[in-house]
């Protein structure tokens, strides 16, 4: 080393003692439910998945048009409410997620300004 330089590194001194943090080990893993619903009262089945933070597939195939938009309405108020996300992912089929779950797919049905397509001019 030069006269002029100074050590990159400093040594370590016997007060220097490193810090352990532990982190818990979950081994739980998510768990995602689907679903058809045929009527309006399902929604409230949707609501409790996500309430117990389990994300949602809601496949409306087989469900009529204007129970369609009544859930939609619904879980959009859920979904807001639990600040969660819900995504489209195919015609007729949503994602509902709760906030400890991120969804990278799919058009936003609801968006953080309340807005949804069917609303939109």
């Amino acid at each position: 080393m030069l006269k002029d330089e100074k050590p990159f590194f400093r040594k370590k001194s016997d007060n220097d003692e490193g810090k352990l943090i532990s982190l818990p080990l979950t081994k739980k893993q998510v768990k995602v439910i689907v679903l058809e619903p045929l009527g309006f009262d399902d929604s409230q089945k949707v609501a409790d998945h996500l309430r117990n933070n389990q994300p949602v597939v809601v496949n409306f195939e087989s469900t009529d048009a204007e129970i369609i938009k009544r859930m939609t309405d619904f879980l959009s108020g859920t979904i807001y409410a639990l600040n969660g996300s819900m995504k489209k992912i195919g015609r007729n089929i949503l994602v509902c997620a709760p906030q400890n779950v991120d969804i990278d797919a799919g058009k936003t049905i609801y968006n953080e300004k309340g807005e949804v397509p069917w609303e939109q001019k």
